[in-house]
Formats: structure tokens, C-alpha cells, sequence
């Protein structure tokens, strides 16, 4: 479906559950309860689709290039970057959403997408114990932190694979980290790679999960390794940095 202006939007179709998305109903994607706010908002076209990672997307990706997706949520993101012929290897870690991303999947069997279900993305198997909370705080079905509590521990995660080494395997040319608490210390970690490591970098870092000190000196520390910082509409317009180097 089109807007006026020839742009690719969402619209809900009641009878489904699903938002039918791009110019020419490429894709159909569940709305689900489990989604972000963010994700929710953009597929049924409430936010700018443009000033979006979709949009971004559409910019930046080229037919063959190999996209790594951590905390793939729904896999809404990686199936549209498929569509734009980009191979996609995705993770996410939630249970909830893995129902959510392998139905997306199922209806959408002509996309290039190798989904990891249950695997968390950490940045390194020596950087201490995780937790994975769920409902996330009312932002995502999931998010990672690290442990600061020895009870109450909402779900572990079963596969946890490090960041660094999930970069040097793929070899991804980019990169896009939706890990939610832990994006901006998963950010940094590949851009300290010193071979084969994306040339675009994009991460969802919030404030209200991370700390806006953390994200500032992530984003001053990926800046020094090299990474340039795209200061557009889609870094003003909603919570993602995109670093290209």
C-alpha cells in the first residue's frame, strides 16, 4: 500500500491481525501486544515510515548484503530489510516474540532470513551474568541486564552467544542492535573490532533503559574507533544512532 506521496505505510487489516506493509503489500506482519511502542506505532503507520529504521533501511541497504539483526523482536525489521534483498541472520531471545517472529515468518516464506529463536546476544561470555526481564518495563517483551538481583529472576536466557564473536562469524556488512538494555554496551563492543567489522552500525539505545550517561559515552567511544555519527532526521526522530564508518 501507497500514500499519496508513493510512500510504503502499514494499515491494519481487522480481519487478520496484520499490518500489510510496502508499496505493493509485500509483507504481512502481526501487530502483537508484545510489540514495543516504537514497532507497534510504525507499522500501522502512526510515525513517519521514512524517518523510521524502515525508511533508513531503504536508504542504506544494498541486494546482497549480509544485515545482522540482535534482539530481532517480531522480525519485522529483518523481513523488511529482506525484502530489500539483504540477507538477514536474526536473534532474539524472547519466547514471546519468537512465536511472533516465526509466524511472520511462516506467512512471509520468500524472504532470506536465518532465525536464531531463543538465543540472547551478549557482549562477551566474560562480562558477567545476565537476566532476561520480561515484560521489559512496558518496552519490549524482553530486555537484557545485567543481574543486579539473586531472586526474582523473570527467565534465563538458554543460549547466550557474545557479540564479538557472532560479528566475526557473519561478517555482516550492517549491523542492527536492538538488544533493549544492553545495546549501547553490545554497540560498542563490535565497533572495537578490529577486522570485518559493518560498516553501518545502527542501535536502539534508550535512555530510560540504559542511562543517558552510558549511551553518551558509548556513542563518544564508537565515535573514537573510527565510526562516524549520521546526524539526520532518523537519529533526531526516534531512539536510534546510526554509525557508519
Amino acid at each position: 500500500m501507497q500514500d499519496d506521496a508513493g510512500r510504503p505505510t502499514g494499515r491494519l487489516s481487522p480481519a487478520e491481525h496484520t499490518v500489510i506493509l510496502g508499496p505493493m503489500g509485500e509483507l504481512q506482519l502481526i501487530v502483537s501486544p508484545h510489540l514495543d511502542r516504537h514497532t507497534r506505532e510504525t507499522l500501522l503507520g502512526v510515525r513517519p515510515f521514512e524517518q523510521t529504521e524502515f525508511g533508513l533501511a531503504v536508504e542504506i541497504l544494498e541486494p546482497g548484503q549480509t544485515v545482522l539483526d540482535i534482539g530481532a523482536g517480531s522480525a519485522a525489521w529483518s523481513l523488511w530489510a529482506a525484502t530489500l534483498g539483504a540477507r538477514v541472520e536474526a536473534y532474539e531471545p524472547s519466547p514471546l516474540l519468537c512465536h511472533v517472529a516465526q509466524s511472520n515468518l511462516d506467512v512471509n516464506r520468500g524472504c532470506r532470513i536465518d532465525l536464531h529463536p531463543g538465543w540472547a546476544v551478549v557482549p562477551s561470555h566474560q562480562s558477567g551474568p545476565v537476566n532476561l526481564v520480561l515484560p521489559g518495563g512496558g518496552y519490549d517483551a524482553a530486555y537484557i541486564e545485567r543481574t543486579p538481583r539473586l531472586v526474582d529472576s523473570d527467565l534465563s536466557a538458554p543460549w547466550l552467544e557474545s557479540a564479538e564473536r557472532l560479528v566475526q562469524r557473519v561478517r555482516p556488512d550492517v549491523v542492527f542492535v536492538e538488544a533493549s538494555g544492553m545495546a549501547a554496551e553490545i554497540a560498542l563492543v563490535i565497533a572495537s573490532i578490529r577486522r570485518d567489522r559493518p560498516r553501518t552500525l545502527i542501535a536502539r539505545m534508550r535512555p530510560d533503559l540504559e542511562g543517558e550517561e552510558r549511551i553518551r559515552s558509548a556513542v563518544q567511544a564508537i565515535r573514537s574507533l573510527g565510526y562516524s555519527l549520521r546526524v539526520d532526521k532518523h537519529t533526531m526522530l526516534w531512539d536510534g544512532w546510526v554509525f557508519e564508518c
